[in-house]
This record gives C-alpha cells, structure tokens and sequence, in this order.
C-alpha cells in the first residue's frame, strides 16, 4: 500500500522499457526489465496487488504477481464476447472497478481506424466491448455504447463507480457514469496552451 508504479522508457519507445516502483518510503526499483522488447504501455493494480500492463508489440496483456511471476493474461485474437485469452489487444489505458472487472481503451492504430473501451469481466474473463468500435469523437450525453474514441490513452474510477478516460486524439476527458451515458467531462477538443 502506498506505493506508485511506473513505465520509464529510456530509449526511443519500446525498447529498453522498464516498469519502476516507488515505495512508501520513496525508494525507487524497478520491478520489470523488458528485455523482451514487449514496450509496456497502461498499467493498472487489482486488489491482490497483481500488476497488468499492455505489451505494444505483442498485443497482449500481461499480468506481474507480487512476487514478480509474469504471465500473458490476455491476447492473441479479438472478438466481442470471446473469452480474455483469445483476444488480440493494444491496451493504453487500464482501469479495475470495485468488482474487480478489468477495463481497457482499445487501439488497433490509424491505419485500421478501430477503437475501443472494452471490460474483461471478472467472474467470466469474457470480453465486452463498452463503446466504439471505428475511430471518433461522439456519443456525448448518450448511451457509451454508441460513443466513439479517438485514442484512450487513461483510465480511471472515481469513488462512487464513475470511469473516467482520456481520450487522447478527442483532446478530452470523458466520463461514464454508472448509468452508462457518457459525457465530456474536460477538455474542449482543441489543444491547450
């Protein structure tokens, strides 16, 4: 408890990435030396102190124990309703909820104009698509499922169950709240200065 964890890239992106821990101390470790080249990117901590991060190159998600054992917790395909380790993902930003469901911002890259919030379920480890599907910037003051994302790049919960994401290339935060309508919740869509 009361630690922060980290990605530090040292060298152009992917390569030579490593997942650092700061204890309540203020020490700093790192815990994950990528010398898989996997490029981390989105971390989040479930209830039991595992760490799952996104792996840019291999489209997957692994999961780091406490005592450091690294598995792939999800990828290798993608589909709505299919089961976490049958699923090809880009994971960004990664959030837990209260109930231990796992949400991810999806991201197949501008070339394939597809982007995603997508809920790995807890109990099930069945995948759910949230909302998008094709590259965008709408659906505010509606239903999350017939929103669109440009790039979600952040993830997180408030106390009271609301999710709030960055969405990177929309220049804004959004919020979803527990009703499921998605609005904007900072940002105006325009770079600041």
């Amino acid at each position: 408890a009361g630690n922060i964890y980290f990605i530090y890239s040292y060298v152009s992106g992917i390569q030579f990435s490593k997942i650092r821990k700061v204890n309540s101390g203020g020490t700093i470790s790192s815990i994950y030396n990528d010398s898989s080249y996997c490029g981390p990117s989105g971390l989040a901590l479930d209830s039991l102190d595992n760490i799952y991060f996104g792996c840019v190159s291999g489209d997957h998600v692994r999961k780091m124990t406490p005592s450091f054992v690294t598995t792939i917790f999800a990828g290798s395909g993608f589909g709505n309703g299919s089961l976490a380790n049958n699923i090809r993902l880009n994971a960004d930003g990664m959030a837990f909820n209260t109930a231990g469901d796992l949400y991810m911002g999806f991201y197949a890259g501008s070339s394939y104009g597809r982007t995603a919030l997508i809920k790995v379920d807890n109990t099930t480890s069945i995948v759910s698509v949230i909302g998008g599907g094709n590259e965008g910037n709408s659906g505010d003051g509606g239903a999350v499922a017939n929103a669109t994302f440009g790039h979600i790049m952040g993830l997180t919960f408030d106390s009271d169950g609301n999710l709030y994401l960055v969405d990177n290339f929309s220049r804004r935060v959004r919020k979803v709240n527990t009703s499921g309508t998605i609005t904007a919740f900072a940002g105006n869509g325009n770079f600041g200065s």
